[in-house]
């Protein structure tokens, strides 16, 4: 009878200590997504003060950010099915080198590769994509890897061109 009592008294020390385990990781847990819930909204308001943008309340991702900023034409937006002529317009002219070749073609890999090359000096050109929608950033090449620091810290991917 001992034994038994002794087993079930072990026993209860074991769960309990379980029990505590896993309320003090439930807290820790959600003390580290206060964290980084907080680094997430304070890396959105560095990105957006990097266009000197006012950052507003609304905004809960990266997405809605982007769609902001182009709304207030900082960033530039458009489909995967924009022609070469609208995408040209849409960087403006001045902005190139040399003449870029325009058709009603939708764009390629290898078009964008070529007005990325044709860009005035300190220009570089990054992209973001959401479902249909691209995001483009055109700025000095500094500023631009400093956004992609920026979004890259919340797990957002931009990819730049060369």
């Amino acid at each position: 009878m001992q034994e038994l009592v002794s087993e079930i008294l072990t026993m209860s020390i074991i769960f309990a200590c379980i029990g505590f385990y896993a309320i003090w990781r439930a807290k820790k847990g959600e003390s580290e997504r206060e964290n980084l819930k907080l680094d997430y909204d304070k890396n959105l308001i560095e990105f957006a003060l990097a266009f000197e943008a006012e950052f507003e309340a609304d905004i809960v991702n990266f997405i809605d950010l982007c769609e902001s900023l182009a709304r207030k034409n900082l960033i530039l937006k458009f489909s995967k099915d924009i022609s070469r002529r609208e995408f040209v317009k849409l960087l403006k002219e001045e902005n190139f080198k040399n003449q870029i070749p325009k058709s009603d073609n939708p764009i390629s890999q290898n078009f964008v590769s070529e007005c990325v090359k044709n860009l005035n000096t300190p220009l570089a050109l990054g992209f973001y994509m959401a479902d249909d929608k691209i995001f483009a950033f055109l700025c000095d090449k500094d500023k631009l890897l400093n956004l992609i620091d920026i979004a890259s810290s919340n797990g957002d991917n931009n990819i730049i061109c060369d």
